[in-house]
């Protein structure tokens, strides 16, 4: 690995911009001072604050300001123009193919403007919109704008939308997003103020809190408060989670960025697979999906087909899969790594809940071995006990949750970002679904930030092969994953709960025939019975059946219900159908532009990011317990 520990980003702060083109000439020159100063304060809030962060949150390097405008006359190059003058970085993603964007303006001179700031852009994204459906891609470039925006300046009279595209459209859905919106009003520039819902209306704390959210990661939500308990319950409480390691607690970005490339021990490898093991040898099933443990070189070749096919339509793609790459194979990895030892902590309890039941056995009937009996009790449950404390010590769950959290949605990143698109949990009202998560959505900002914009233009060549992909390396592999364990998991609930079920029967058979044999046989050394066994052996032994068959059986079901199979088994075949819809929706539809294919694949990512939150809820509530 290139990094010895997991990578950080820079901070990034884009701002994205709206606004009218009809500006008047005598107005252009205050519009310009008012948008250098809220630039000029942005910067100097920025240094400001980062000077009193943590510094291993952000790399060493500077910040990267990005102003992310579609270079349209007027407002758009107002800022850019300004935003350059102060180093900020330039990206563009522009509504139709440069030359028949400039169509838009009649003027050589503007023409000429149009192609220096092209030139000084690090990314240029040219759009697939045509002419008879321009306000469409208007709108469509607007929509990009935000999807790559932080905050939203706006050169804005307050007016409503008047048409499609417009800048009071784009300014009504960046509120509706949660991005804050800086207003300056052509009529009084001077008089600049944040849109939000947290705005007070003082410019410079509305700002200040603006940064500060993109700066510092959220907090993970407590759990709900329980009732009060009495004083007595709660010292008892206090002192069994004291015994168990303590409450356990979420993970943080100073955590993960501590973490280094495991190399996993033998001891660690086998009771990692073991799990794995364990599930294929019930289901009497192979997987025909990618495994999770694959080493990095092949998980490392993820975003490849996708590169690949868009390098050879003239995209630049290579500067965002190495980045992309990275961060993924570091969650991966890790997630991997402390998903294998929290499932082995949780096999290890159930087969040393029954050591507990043997130990039982051993100490209850046989009196030459009734002290080692009472000791394999007391060592199993100290063992489970210690097992507890290890994971809450060492927060392997919620490590492995939070890790594969932002893997799988860096996945969805790397088809997302070649329109221009982002995950759900990089906006704001993406924010309440991915606090699960807590701060790992500020981390997976800060890396679809600084991926930004990818260099293209958007072609129906290259849509075509976007199509192929999507359907190909992202639908049909997520649906065979889906089917996959579908089946693996409906067989291990079948065959647990019929072992379960057979274990009760069995129980109920042998109960009938110990009565019997109780009837008839006394538990006594003198009565002599064939084999050389005595009556007492008989009902001792018999009475260790009936202990040991019961036991099995809640094991069986514990199994079943620890491993939440049917659940997960019921959530994929939902998923396969949803899948299903959805890609033969894609094959029905032969014209999609880049807007719908991208909304498209942003409502794939969605669902997919919803099975993930949920299969989040469902895996976090089931924490390592000793009982």
């Amino acid at each position: 690995m290139e990094y010895a520990a997991p990578p950080t980003t820079p901070f990034v702060c884009a701002i994205g911009v709206t606004g009218h083109r009809d500006l008047t000439p005598e107005t252009i020159p205050a519009i310009a001072r008012a948008v250098a100063d809220v630039l000029a304060t942005i910067r100097e809030e920025v240094a400001s604050q980062l000077r009193e962060v943590e510094r291993h949150l952000f790399s060493p390097s500077p910040p990267i300001l990005r102003c992310v405008s579609p270079l349209a006359e007027g407002a758009d190059r107002i800022v850019a123009r300004e935003a350059l003058k102060q180093d900020y970085e330039l990206q563009s993603p522009l509504p139709f193919a440069r030359e028949e964007y400039e169509k838009d303006f009649a003027q050589g001179a503007s023409k000429h403007e149009f192609r220096d700031l092209l030139a000084k852009a690090s990314a240029v994204l040219e759009l697939d919109g045509i002419r008879p459906s321009q306000d469409d891609a208007y709108l469509a470039v607007g929509r990009v704008v935000l999807e790559q925006s932080d905050l939203l300046l706006a050169v804005w009279d307050g007016a409503e939308a008047k048409g499609r595209g417009g800048t009071g459209q784009i300014v009504a859905e960046a509120r509706s997003r949660g991005i804050p919106v800086v207003m300056v009003h052509p009529a009084e520039p001077a008089a600049n103020r944040v849109l939000s819902p947290c705005a007070t209306g003082e410019w410079g704390a509305d700002l200040k809190t603006c940064i500060t959210r993109l700066l510092l990661p959220s907090a993970t939500p407590l759990a709900p408060s329980s009732p009060k308990a009495k004083p007595a319950a709660s010292c008892v409480k206090r002192w069994f989670e004291s015994l168990l390691g303590g409450t356990p607690s979420g993970t943080s970005p100073q955590q993960y960025f501590a973490e280094t490339w495991k190399k996993p021990s033998r001891l660690d490898a086998m009771l990692g697979a073991f799990p794995s093991w364990f599930e294929k040898t019930l289901a009497f099933h192979r997987s025909k999906a990618t495994s999770q443990t694959a080493s990095p070189s092949v998980k490392s070749a993820w975003a490849r087909p996708w590169c690949d096919a868009l390098d050879s339509h003239g995209a630049q793609p290579r500067r965002v899969e190495r980045l992309l790459t990275e961060h993924y194979l570091w969650a991966d990895h890790l997630a991997v790594y402390y998903a294998a030892r929290f499932r082995a902590l949780g096999f290890l309890r159930h087969l040393l809940m029954a050591s507990v039941i043997i130990g039982l056995l051993v100490g209850a009937y046989t009196k030459e071995l009734r002290g080692l009996g009472f000791t394999i009790q007391f060592l199993s449950f100290a063992a489970i006990i210690w097992l507890v404390r290890i994971n809450r010590r060492r927060n392997w769950h919620q490590r492995f949750l939070d890790y594969r959290y932002m893997a799988e949605h860096l996945r969805h990143m790397c088809y997302l970002v070649f329109l221009g698109r982002t995950p759900g949990c990089a906006h704001e009202e993406g924010a309440p679904a991915c606090d699960k998560a807590g701060w790992s959505v500020w981390l997976l900002r800060n890396v679809f930030r600084q991926a930004g914009l990818v260099d293209a233009a958007i072609t129906p060549e290259m849509l075509l092969s976007y199509r192929r992909l999507i359907k190909e390396k992202v639908m049909e592999n997520q649906m065979v994953f889906y089917r996959d364990r579908q089946r693996r998991y409906e067989t291990i609930a079948s065959r647990l709960e019929a072992f379960g079920l057979a274990c009760y029967l069995g129980g109920l058979l042998f109960i009938l025939l110990r009565a019997l044999v109780f009837l008839f046989v006394k538990d006594d050394v003198a009565v002599r019975l064939p084999f050389g066994v005595n009556g007492l052996q008989l009902c001792t032994f018999m009475n260790m059946i009936a202990l040991v068959i019961p036991a099995v059986a809640s094991m069986a079901f514990a199994l079943r219900s620890q491993g939440e199979y049917p659940s997960l088994a019921s959530r994929y075949k939902s998923m396969l159908a949803l899948l299903g819809q959805r890609e033969q929706f894609l094959e029905q539809s032969h014209s999609m532009n880049s807007a719908a294919l991208g909304d498209f694949a942003e409502e794939l990512a969605q669902l997919l990011s919803s099975e993930v939150s949920g299969w989040h809820v469902l895996v976090k509530a089931k924490g390592l317990s000793p009982y």
